[in-house]
């Protein structure tokens, strides 16, 4: 690059170096630009927009901070800012600037479309859809605002307007396999109304392992639900393999973590003597993905003095900051290994000062986080006057609907493999079950799916008695209210509670033979 250009042509240099993925290249010019240029205010944001690209979120977060102090007025840097924040977890921070954002009067499609991601991930649901709402009717032909769109439709449940949406963001761009997939999860198909042909051409012409992926699970779901089960375990057996191929998780160690903490003193995890006591009401909704806990957060939410809060990451940051370590190596094993070593107290404090400010005016408020499961011994300690529902579903029955479901990223990495799914189970059970011989029962509850669904009313009372609110009827008519869901869940959170799930897995008898063999040799009863 000619050091005479202008620093304009130099990002906008840069920004074609990172649209054709020649990162290097970029890193260099931009490491010039902002040495030759350091009041240049864009060219801090594109340096900090390449690192987002890398995954170096400190980095990222710095370069975008260094943006800020030279144009704190900028609606892109308060933005870009938000998204830096997002990355590290400081979900109230990036609320925060999302909110500045929106007050300096965003203008560009592409800026209402980013706040919305924000809000969205901080867990403003109401917030997002309407910032995508507005992207979209500024940008109605733009393909990647219309798939936000949609998802955040589909989060409230709106499955009719999800499915239109996904429709004209699929019309316009046909290989957006992401939108195919989540298409077919709006709702239930039905043998005049499904996309079995389409989806079964996007088998075919997939070009790369994850599209073929998302293709499969989406003929899979449609498959079930037209009650074509064989054929459907035959692509879900595909994909799940296409999936566990290219993520190679290998639960061991997370597995070894687990059973550590299962075999540590139980006296370990009595209430800090510094716990804080005082606040509203945190009331942890925990088990495996696909147990049943948002249909539990869905029942509590309806409640006047509840907040729900959804999945909060907030504890695994304040973990992750105190027990340090390796961060290649689970999280779970390094807190095994560090229990001793945890001021807890201040693990309450810090989560409560953080998480709190969310219950708003409400006496109690959820946090949904499935991995928290793992920590109850320590929520116990740390937060003495929360209230714990631990959800447990039939084993089999909860490793099909983890088998099944395609998660974000790499969350969930053992699911993809029955086997590697099924020692995952065991170790998880027996840690829950350890935390069960801890926390005593005025703390702990443990809420059988199946008793929930088939006597509702009977277990909606106890849940509501033990974490001290009233009755409500509305907690039985939950799906009456327009609430948002983000979760695999989504799609039931305007349906009132069922029990079609339950023995599902008995329609794949044979195909999940080898699942059952090993969770009964773990001591499961299986029925």
């Amino acid at each position: 690059m000619n050091e005479t250009s202008s620093p304009d042509s130099q990002v906008s240099e840069i920004q074609r170096l990172m649209r054709e993925n020649q990162l290097e290249s970029a890193g260099n010019l931009c490491e010039q630009l902002v040495e030759q240029a350091p009041d240049y205010a864009p060219g801090w944001a594109t340096f900090s927009e390449l690192w987002l690209r890398c995954g170096e979120y400190q980095k990222a977060g710095g370069a975008a901070g260094k943006a800020l102090e030279l144009d704190d007025r900028s609606v892109d840097f308060n933005i870009l800012f938000g998204r830096c924040l997002l990355h590290v977890g400081e979900y109230l921070g990036a609320n925060q600037f999302a909110r500045k954002a929106l007050e300096l009067g965003p203008t560009r499609a592409d800026q209402f479309d980013h706040l919305g991601n924000i809000f969205s991930r901080a867990g403003d649901h109401r917030m997002a859809l309407n910032l995508f709402t507005e992207a979209a009717r500024r940008a109605p032909r733009h393909p990647g605002i219309l798939h936000n769109l949609a998802t955040s439709l589909r989060v409230f449940g709106m499955s009719e307007q999800a499915e239109q949406v996904f429709d004209e963001a699929l019309r316009l761009n046909p290989g957006d396999f992401g939108a195919l997939y989540q298409r077919s999860m709006t709702r239930t198909q039905t043998a005049d109304r499904n996309h079995l042909d389409a989806l079964k051409q996007a088998v075919e012409h997939a070009s790369a392992p994850y599209t073929r992926a998302l293709a499969r699970y989406a003929l899979a779901k449609e498959l079930e639900d037209l009650e074509q089960f064989q054929a459907a375990f035959e692509h879900l057996s595909a994909g799940a393999g296409e999936v566990d191929r290219l993520i190679n998780e290998q639960p061991d160690a997370e597995i070894a973590g687990m059973q550590a903490l299962a075999d540590l003193d139980p006296r370990s995890f009595g209430p800090a003597e510094d716990a804080p006591t005082d606040g509203p009401t945190p009331v942890f909704i925990v088990g495996l993905p696909r147990s049943g806990t948002s249909l539990v957060e869905n029942i509590l939410g309806a409640h006047d003095d509840l907040a729900p809060c959804g999945e909060l990451k907030d504890l695994q940051m304040l973990l992750t900051r105190q027990v340090g370590g390796d961060p290649n190596e689970p999280l779970v094993a390094r807190v095994a290994g560090s229990v001793e070593q945890l001021d807890l107290g201040a693990l309450g404090r810090a989560w409560l000062e953080r998480v709190a400010p969310r219950a708003g005016e409400h006496s109690h408020f959820t946090d949904k986080m499935p991995q928290n499961a793992l920590y109850l011994g320590l929520i116990h300690a740390a937060l003495p006057n929360a209230r714990i529902i631990l959800v447990e579903r039939d084993p089999v029955d909860n490793c099909y609907a983890l088998y099944k479901h395609l998660f974000a990223g790499k969350a969930c990495g053992y699911s993809y493999d029955l086997d590697k799914l099924a020692r995952y189970y065991l170790a998880h059970r027996k840690l829950t079950d350890f935390w069960q011989s801890v926390i005593p029962d005025s703390s702990l509850m443990v809420c059988r799916y199946e008793t929930l669904v088939q006597s509702p009313r009977e277990v909606v009372e106890k849940m509501l008695a033990f974490a001290n609110l009233s009755w409500q009827e509305s907690c039985l008519a939950f799906h009456q209210q327009t609430r948002p869901t983000a979760t695999g869940s989504a799609s039931q959170v305007n349906q009132p509670i069922h029990a079609r799930s339950v023995g599902l897995w008995k329609q794949y008898r044979e195909n999940l033979a080898p699942l059952v063999e090993r969770l009964r040799q773990g001591g499961m009863e299986i029925q």
